[in-house]
């Protein structure tokens, strides 16, 4: 009978340590989507910047026109993947107010 108990005794402690590492992968990702989310949203907040300085100086290059608009489908893509889509998922209330473009 020792036996039995000393395999539940084994099981049980494995599926704790298999939780805890969930839970801190879980936390990881957690982490993860925030920082994206805020490089995201920095990201928005540069391109915003550098095409109101494109505006004022008046400056035009077929190349830095083509890499902004390169950049804007860049940034769309990642306020719908990572801001937009967490923020309707109740993942705060910063998020498409900041985008700028």
């Amino acid at each position: 009978m020792g036996s039995c108990e000393d395999e539940y005794v084994r099981l049980a402690r494995y599926c704790a340590e298999r939780e805890s590492e969930l839970a801190r992968y879980k936390r990881l990702s957690y982490e993860y989507l925030q920082e994206i989310r805020r490089l995201t949203l920095l990201l928005s907040a540069t391109l915003s910047h550098l095409k109101t300085l494109m505006m004022v100086t008046n400056y035009r290059s077929e190349a830095m026109e083509s890499e902004v608009r390169r950049l804007e489908e860049e940034l769309r893509v990642y306020m719908e993947t990572y801001v937009l889509e967490s923020r309707e998922a109740g993942g705060g209330s910063e998020g498409a107010s900041a985008s700028g473009s």
